[in-house]
């Protein structure tokens, strides 16, 4: 379409060139129609060259918005497009940076929980979409966690104190498992993803899961000692969706909650649990065997 206009304004440029070339010079009758005819194929050939230069400046322009369109969607929102200049395209690329910008900014917002800053379960649900492939491979364990006896700490300090509580529980498992993603998903409940392992690995992040409540956590003036109850799903032995990899390690955990001391249950030896007691006929009520109990 752009072409047509093109080579319909040369085609004008064209007729109107020799009856404005007439008014500044003579022109001998015999070489007007052989003026006309050139004027015309010249200013076709105008129309295709800025038809071509028109082109490719487009063509570019829109590769580079697509590209940094093609980052942004995968993710990286550091793209930004490098177009500077005073006109229109340049303009153009200023309003794309500021709204990558705003993106940007609502993203963090969106998958960030407000009051501890660690990821929530809009990113949990982005986390294992981006990974499951991977993760299929390398196995990954999905510990579902929360603090025994919050409300307790919550009625007697107040809500502010067991938000001070919620921080620094996420600052002290985050950096105690550096090697692992820290979510929370509400209130007191938390999932720690930790990647890449084979059984023992999820039984050694289970330990040092625990061992981070072994101290007290200081608020303020006050020394709180807070207990937490694991439980554990593997992706993808336990389970290929996200829903079913959380509702089992939720189950799990408050199976863990059952025994007294601190402790973690695997969901699988749940599973492994009920079998057996079907097998021999026994009473199913010996859950407690399964967990396995961390002991200070």
């Amino acid at each position: 379409m752009m072409f047509v206009v093109y080579l319909l304004v040369g085609t004008v440029i064209g007729l109107l060139f020799p009856p404005f070339l007439s008014l500044i010079m003579e022109i001998p009758e015999e070489n007007r129609r052989i003026l006309s005819i050139a004027s015309v194929l010249a200013g076709w050939l105008l129309g295709v060259i800025n038809f071509v230069i028109f082109y490719v400046f487009i063509k570019y322009c829109t590769l580079h918005f697509r590209n940094v369109f093609h980052e942004v969607r995968a993710g990286n929102f550091s793209a930004r497009s490098r177009l500077n200049s005073r006109d229109a395209i340049g303009q153009l690329a200023i309003d794309i940076n500021e709204t990558i910008d705003h993106l940007e900014k609502t993203k963090i917002e969106i998958l960030q929980d407000d009051l501890t800053g660690l990821p929530n379960r809009q990113f949990l649900q982005q986390f294992f979409m981006e990974n499951k492939e991977v993760m299929k491979t390398e196995k990954a364990a999905f510990m579902f966690f929360d603090l025994n006896k919050f409300k307790q700490i919550n009625d007697l300090y107040g809500h502010q104190f067991g938000d001070q509580v919620l921080i620094s529980v996420g600052n002290r498992v985050k950096k105690g498992l550096p090697y692992a993603k820290l979510i929370r998903l509400s209130g007191d409940e938390f999932m720690l993803v930790v990647p890449s392992l084979t059984a023992i690995d999820a039984m050694e992040a289970a330990k040092q899961l625990h061992k981070q409540f072994k101290e007290p956590f200081l608020i303020g003036d006050a020394a709180v000692s807070i207990d937490s109850s694991i439980g554990i799903s593997i992706y993808p032995d336990n389970g290929v969706e996200l829903t079913e990899l959380v509702k089992k390690s939720d189950h799990a955990m408050y199976e863990a909650k059952k025994n007294p001391l601190q402790s973690y249950c695997f969901y699988h030896q749940l599973t492994a649990s009920t079998t057996s007691s079907e097998r021999t006929d026994e009473p199913t009520n010996k859950i407690g065997s399964t967990i396995n109990t961390l002991r200070r």
